[in-house]
């Protein structure tokens, strides 16, 4: 390709680190997003950018490129920027008005996964043939994909009262399908096994509830949330770029942070089988308060897991 108006590879990635320089990154943290930005609008990889610093890009790539540099620099978060983040090996759909995945959230999935094969253990090797979940707050359907991904007997009905996020949620599970197919050359159906719906926490899931042969006995296998869990005073101590820019009504827990966690943990008790779990996501210093709600609303076997850094992550209970 040809120099097209003087705009080059390499022009555009020392604009870009004087750029996000001047928005308080380092120059290596400065290099790698401007290096993440060209990719995405050109196409090219790390390796074809750094032998090709003359190549041209034309103006129209070149103005796309500053255009979204000019977005990063606004301390806007880059998977906004992208349009799109990575979450336990497939890419996810990002868009302003829903919460941005994060790789906390992991542990919360890794938990759920865990549980619900130890319980598969304790039946021995006789495998069940179908599973239930629930998930409150589906924002970008991370969670419930995740776990559809992993389990072909599960399906899932997950609400939220965001518009943007049912959407959202909805798209990225036809999108992983995608991916999985193009990478393992198998249907997993997982848009299928995912019910994304509009509710206020339990308000809409509750007519779906499940029920035995006798019609009395719950049958959802466990609830998982990742509800908003900081405080309303703290929202506004947040930094520029969660605060600016992703949703408050995902981020805020009420005067004390715990009031998703009240709800969910009262109410869904009656909404899974004898056996079956609830697993938050939790704030680094709510452990014990979330632990306590449980012990209180009869849920045994309460536990708190870490994450990498060791700060409490995820707290679960059993019916």
């Amino acid at each position: 390709m040809s120099v097209d108006n003087g705009f080059s590879l390499g022009e555009a990635a020392e604009l870009g680190r004087e750029l996000l320089q001047e928005m308080g990154l380092d120059y290596g943290g400065a290099a790698m997003e401007t290096d993440l930005i060209i990719r995405e609008v050109t196409g090219f990889d790390r390796i074809h950018i750094m032998l090709n610093p003359d190549q041209g890009i034309g103006q129209q790539l070149y103005e796309e490129i500053v255009r979204l540099l000019e977005l990063r620099r606004s301390t806007m978060p880059m998977a906004y920027v992208l349009g799109h983040r990575d979450f336990m090996g497939l890419d996810f759909y990002c868009e302003q008005g829903v919460l941005i995945p994060r790789s906390d959230t992991e542990v919360l999935v890794e938990t759920v996964i865990e549980k619900l094969e130890a319980q598969e253990e304790k039946t021995g090797s006789q495998k069940p043939e179908s599973l239930y979940g629930i998930e409150i707050g589906v924002g970008t359907g991370i969670i419930s994909i995740s776990l559809l991904r992993h389990f072909s007997v599960l399906s899932m009905v997950a609400g939220d009262v965001n518009e943007v996020a049912i959407e959202l949620a909805r798209k990225n599970a036809a999108y992983a399908d995608e991916q999985i197919m193009e990478m393992q050359g198998e249907h997993v159906s997982i848009s299928r096994r995912l019910s994304v719906i509009y509710s206020d926490i339990f308000q809409n899931i509750e007519s779906l509830r499940l029920y035995d042969a006798d019609n009395h006995a719950d049958l959802y296998d466990f609830i998982v949330s990742n509800p908003p869990y900081i405080k309303t005073d703290v929202i506004d101590t947040l930094m520029s770029d969660v605060k600016d820019f992703e949703p408050h009504s995902a981020l805020d827990g009420m005067d004390d942070g715990l009031y998703f966690y009240r709800q969910i943990t009262d109410r869904g008790y009656d909404m899974i089988r004898p056996g079956g779990f609830v697993a938050f996501e939790i704030g680094f210093d709510q452990g014990e308060e979330v632990s306590e709600l449980m012990k209180k609303r009869g849920y045994r076997d309460v536990e708190i897991r870490k994450d990498l850094a060791g700060l409490d992550r995820v707290v679960t209970g059993f019916r």
